[in-house]
């Protein structure tokens, strides 16, 4: 694996490095790596014949090491099913949002003052006649 930097001072700050101050060949890897990964229509990983996303890849990765960290024996299943959970719920909640997103942008929920009429607009009619006649008279 090729270092970003040769310098340990910048190493141990590497991610406030700007990415084009890492070395060349470093540079090079990792747009290799982005490309047979990301842009070369990567294959899709599934578990139990169901699609995996990278999120829950990462989920199933930290409840693995939770498991390590409490001293047990990861039980393969049950990580997987409450990642399934997770990605479950947070697809619904993004899913839910752009619903409503949606209702609104159709049908113009803005909420809207209502332009009734003045209880004392009668009474101002009124008075404003009457010091007209007195005026007149």
């Amino acid at each position: 694996m090729v270092r970003p930097v040769d310098d340990e001072g910048q190493l141990a700050n590497v991610a406030k490095l700007e990415y084009k101050n890492l070395k060349a060949e470093f540079r090079q890897v990792c747009e290799q790596l982005i490309e047979k990964s990301i842009r070369a229509n990567p294959k899709i990983k599934s578990i139990n014949s169901r699609p995996v996303t990278g999120y829950m890849l990462l989920g199933l990765a930290l409840e693995y090491a939770d498991s390590f960290n409490r001293g047990e024996a990861p039980v393969v299943m049950t990580a997987f099913e409450r990642v399934v959970s997770i990605e479950s719920e947070r697809f619904l909640e993004q899913l839910y949002e752009e619903t409503l997103a949606r209702i609104h942008q159709r049908f113009d929920f803005a909420p809207r003052v209502a332009t009734a009429p003045s209880p004392f607009s009668e009474l101002e009619t009124v008075y404003t006649n009457q010091e007209m006649n007195a005026y007149l008279e």
